[in-house]
């Protein structure tokens, strides 16, 4: 049975190494929901860096003025979110449909391709063009597309823990992690492996 939380509560944990494989992880433990309603998304998209302060403030309060739109808003983020799961974890057969939606959403909106310059010099920007509330799912698309099509795809795994299931990038040396986090599913595993030990030997 899934739980809820709050990011009001709990914030963010960023530990996969994408953004987009975050946004997957924005179900805990297997079975907390995070994503309860589009404010938390917001909440989540801050903390992933995807918008600033402004636009947070922005997008609730765009959000309370829509209520309708950010409700559809939600959906459609909670549909990407189990469409990407599907393409980065799934098995073959899921995959077509899951593409199918992916880029049914992708071809909605549109990009925006900008030239800016910083400390570092020029670089590229693709800017979503679409309504406020979508930008952010937008631009974890974007990227998550990118990471599907690179070399590293392959790196992409979930933790080992039947209880977690986190999405990770692996970038170890020799590709053998196994835990979203050593501290918490690693430590939870090598516990419950000494008591077994120990209760097997009694």
């Amino acid at each position: 049975m899934r739980k809820y939380g709050s990011y009001a509560q709990a914030p963010p944990k960023l530990i996969a190494g994408a953004r987009c494989l975050d946004f997957l992880n924005t179900v805990e433990d297997a079975r907390i929901e995070r994503l309860t309603s589009y404010s938390e998304f917001i909440i989540w998209s801050k903390a992933a860096g995807l918008i600033d302060a402004a636009g947070q403030r922005r997008s609730l309060a765009l959000a309370a003025k829509q209520p309708q739109g950010a409700a559809r808003a939600l959906a459609l983020v909670l549909e990407a979110r189990e469409a990407l799961a599907d393409l980065f974890g799934g098995s073959v057969p899921l995959r077509k449909p899951a593409m199918a939606v992916i880029n049914g959403i992708l071809a909605r909106d549109r990009f925006v391709l900008q030239v800016e310059s910083g400390n570092a010099g020029f670089h590229e920007h693709w800017k979503p063009d679409c309504q406020e509330l979508r930008q952010p799912l937008l631009v974890l698309l974007r990227e998550a597309a990118a990471l599907l099509s690179s070399p590293v795809q392959p790196q992409i795994h979930y933790c080992a823990s039947d209880d977690c299931r986190w999405f990770f990038l692996d970038t170890s040396r020799n590709q053998s992690r196994r835990w979203c986090q050593m501290e918490t599913c690693g430590n939870n595993a090598k516990a419950k492996a000494h008591y077994r030990r120990h209760h097997t030997a009694g």
